[in-house]
């Protein structure tokens, strides 16, 4: 006999939109427990932070890279526009093109 039970754990392939769900309640928790009164969990919570967005760097890199995807693919999920791209490669000093204020 196992501690195991089979039925409750049973091979089932979790779903990216699933488990991007729980990854932002577990983020959501650490938050409270920190604001809790953790004041040296700051600066883990920050590092946090960065490790999300070498992730999303890493997952763009792949998704260009292995599976064909365009930059006006990735900018259409993430809600980037091109003109809001260019503006902010203006704003940054970049040769990304003129200021053009609102996008």
């Amino acid at each position: 006999m196992t501690a195991v039970n089979k039925r409750l754990t049973r091979n089932r392939a979790v779903e990216n939109y699933d488990y991007a769900a729980f990854l932002r309640r577990v983020v959501r928790a650490y938050g409270r427990r920190v604001a809790a009164g953790d004041i040296d969990s700051v600066y883990d919570m920050a590092r946090l932070a960065d490790d999300v967005d070498a992730a999303i760097r890493d997952a763009i890199t792949e998704l260009r890279a292995k599976h064909g995807y365009s930059w006006a693919d990735i900018g259409l999920r993430l809600g980037v526009t091109r003109l809001l791209r260019v503006t902010e490669d203006a704003d940054e000093g970049g040769a990304g093109g003129a200021d053009v204020g609102m996008c």
